[in-house]
């Protein structure tokens, strides 16, 4: 048996913090001993106007050849459809194709929906999208979502909420579950300390989307109304672009001793650096599944998040605390309730919790067993 895996994210050299959690996922399908190869359609990068031929290149992170083709950004999306037709028929793609039993493509819209029009490969679709509720709004993406579901074997999303959420949009059929992967056992795990500052920690890119604001005023409320609390933030995922916003924000509600931003992070410094934080805190918005929540478990942190679509459904209460989204009081009333009793929380449990249930070794076995089942 052998797939195709058609991806329209992942880190590449002009993006290297890209949607690094299909490096795992990947890496699951390799644990399992499933043979594929992987297609790189970049299709959204606002920095190309420019159309690139199909090249096959060598991943130093997947340590094999991959395919990739490049879509010029500025293209309706009428024309990259108009486009990807041409390909998904073209003899490049038949070479490539050739010999695969099934295709699995981690992109709905438009990707999905030009190659389910224009192979007779059986077809597999993960949905990652946080943007589905919006695209929902338009009548044309409706009817794509609708006919793409209706033509693949099978569709798939990455958490419980997400899959409610794909489901009350009656898309013909019933949407299933498999988490994304993590390589929870590159994680170095939390070290029980004394009494100490508390050390707090959030990852994920700046912007009102992942609730980057409502933290920061959550912590100004902390620190107006209790003194007593002695404790450390670290916010991660600042671009050159919104790094000054933010810290003005900080400024503002005078916050300099107690929040630091960062850029984004190498993969190398959260898998050893999480280990010394004592809190994760999600703030988002709206997510699917959000890995970085799994991998702070996978160091043992307990978690506070949002209820936002996906990282509540990653936890129990041995884990950490949901709050309500959107809201700069319910996240203040949740890390004031967790923050004097991060030390109840059980860190050997909380990373084989992870790894239980988030493991490339388990999820690898999953879509072997889905892939067989086809």
């Amino acid at each position: 048996m052998k797939i195709l895996i058609i991806v329209a994210w992942m880190p590449y050299d002009k993006k290297p913090f890209h949607a690094v959690w299909i490096i795992d996922n990947l890496k699951a399908l390799d644990s399992a001993g499933i043979d594929y190869d992987l297609l790189h359609i970049v299709i959204d990068d606002m920095d190309i106007h420019q159309n690139k031929s199909l090249e096959k290149i060598y991943d130093k992170k997947l340590e094999k050849n991959i395919y990739r083709i490049t879509f010029s950004f500025s293209e309706s999306i009428k024309e990259k459809i108009d486009r990807l037709n041409s390909f998904f028929n073209s003899k490049e793609f038949t070479r490539i194709v050739e010999g695969k039993d099934i295709i699995h493509s981690h992109n709905i819209n438009p990707i999905a929906f030009s190659l389910v029009n224009n192979t007779n490969k059986q077809v597999v679709l993960t949905s990652h999208y946080t943007g589905l509720k919006s695209d929902m709004r338009f009548w044309r993406f409706k009817k794509y979502y609708k006919e793409t579901i209706k033509k693949a074997i099978l569709t798939t999303c990455v958490s419980e909420p997400y899959q409610k959420l794909m489901n009350s949009y009656n898309f013909d059929k019933r949407i299933s579950v498999v988490h994304n992967a993590i390589d929870i056992l590159k994680f170095k795990k939390i070290i029980k300390k004394e009494k100490r500052k508390y050390k707090l920690i959030s990852i994920g890119t700046f912007s009102k989307r992942k609730g980057t604001d409502i933290l920061i005023k959550a912590i100004s409320l902390i620190v107006k109304k209790n003194n007593d609390i002695d404790f450390h933030i670290t916010i991660i995922g600042g671009t050159d672009s919104n790094m000054l916003e933010y810290k003005n924000l900080v400024k503002k509600e005078n916050l300099e001793d107690f929040v630091e931003l960062k850029h984004y992070q190498t993969r190398e410094w959260i898998e050893n650096k999480l280990c010394e934080y004592d809190l994760f805190i999600v703030s988002s918005l709206v997510e699917t599944f959000s890995v970085v929540t799994v991998e702070a478990m996978a160091a043992g942190l307990p978690i506070l998040t949002t209820k936002c679509n996906g990282p509540e459904s990653l936890i129990n209460e041995k884990i950490g605390l949901v709050v309500k989204k959107n809201s700069i009081k319910s996240l203040y009333t949740g890390l004031m309730k967790i923050i004097p009793n991060i030390d109840m929380f059980d860190s050997d449990y909380i990373h084989n919790y992870a790894y239980n249930n988030y493991s490339i070794e388990k999820i690898g076995l999953e879509w072997k067993k889905i892939y067989e089942e086809i």
